[in-house]
């Protein structure tokens, strides 16, 4: 359908801006690109902490090895494979008072610094929704194996199958020997 349509004479005919439009201002198109639908998807807003391994280039702070996930501001990331087949997504916050929390529970863990990011996503799954809080140390070898703590996933935690950084809020800056 690049560029045009047929007709029922099977003549093309271009599509211009009044035919997408269906020739009224305000009028929503009858023929809508992925690049189109993707804008018109409702994003909500959600706090991401990472940690900084480069000058653009983010990792996930909860999770290490085979579900380790690399984030680019700016661009979409999506949870592994394996992962969301058995219904773990990327984990962020829907406060920033929780991720901040979380943010200085994972600075005490690591030498490397630790970010809070403003992120968008069009889809959550709340914390009551989460799927079993999982052993990292398993999850670090690519397998899941439910925790046996009664505390479970952090305040305020979501999931998400995609989401894409749009701001640092916060940095804990790498811990210096």
């Amino acid at each position: 359908m690049e560029g045009g349509v047929n007709d029922s004479s099977g003549v093309r005919i271009p599509l211009g801006p009044k035919i997408l439009a269906g020739g009224r201002q305000g009028h929503r198109p009858f023929f809508v690109e992925e690049e189109m639908r993707e804008k018109s998807k409702k994003t909500i807003s959600v706090f991401k902490v990472v940690i900084k391994y480069a000058s653009k280039l983010y990792a996930s702070a909860f999770a290490e090895g085979a579900a380790l996930v690399w984030y680019e501001p700016h661009k979409w990331t999506s949870a592994p494979g394996w992962l969301a087949e058995k219904g773990y997504y990327l984990l962020a916050f829907s406060t920033y008072e929780y991720a901040r929390r979380f943010a200085s529970l994972v600075w005490q863990r690591t030498d490397c610094g630790v970010e809070i990011w403003e992120a968008e996503t069009n889809e959550i799954i709340p914390e009551k929704m989460l799927p079993p809080f999982c052993e990292l140390a398993e999850l670090k070898n690519g397998q899941l194996q439910a925790a046996n703590i009664k505390s479970g996933w952090f305040s305020d935690s979501i999931m998400t199958p995609r989401l894409r950084l749009l701001r640092r809020l916060f940095t804990l800056p790498p811990v210096r020997a």
